[in-house]
């Protein structure tokens, strides 16, 4: 089976499992071409209860496409005993202006309760040299973590 799927040992994203592990760890799939010139940014945050964390990112190319994705621990590190869900996110953005009287404007924002760890959201139309200020808070309903990625 080696042979037929071409594996080899080395890290690089790839991984073999049996069907039956599959689909005990796994409830979805997706199948996705990754563009190797897309940039990505992580960054490990973290806030307690009833606070929030703020983030600035600057558009540093033309034509890009800026998606920002907050990302929870998934529920599968975690035993069951524990009860463990990724935890509710509220997230505002804005993009910082040139107008002092309108120095910051409202770009987009939402709120989801979630059921998987990940949590998307693009903002539409970036512009080369934008700054746009990012508003994160999760209503932590766990005492096991309080910390993501961005």
């Amino acid at each position: 089976m080696k042979e037929i799927v071409g594996f080899n040992d080395k890290a690089g994203g790839e991984f073999f499992i049996n069907i039956f592990t599959l689909v005990t760890f796994f409830n979805n799939i997706s199948v996705c071409k990754i563009d190797k010139s897309l940039n990505e940014t992580t960054i490990k945050m973290s806030h307690e209860k009833g606070e929030y964390c703020l983030a600035a990112v600057k558009v540093r190319s033309p034509n890009s496409k800026l998606m920002l994705r907050v990302r929870q621990q998934t529920y599968r590190f975690f035993p069951e005993s524990t009860g463990y869900k990724a935890d509710p996110v509220r997230i505002l953005i804005g993009r910082k202006t040139n107008d002092s009287s309108l120095p910051i404007e409202y770009v987009t924002g939402d709120f989801r309760r979630l059921s998987e760890s990940d949590f998307d959201i693009e903002i539409p139309n970036p512009e080369e040299g934008d700054i746009y200020l990012i508003y994160i808070e999760l209503d932590w309903t766990n005492d096991i973590i309080n910390d993501f990625s961005l």
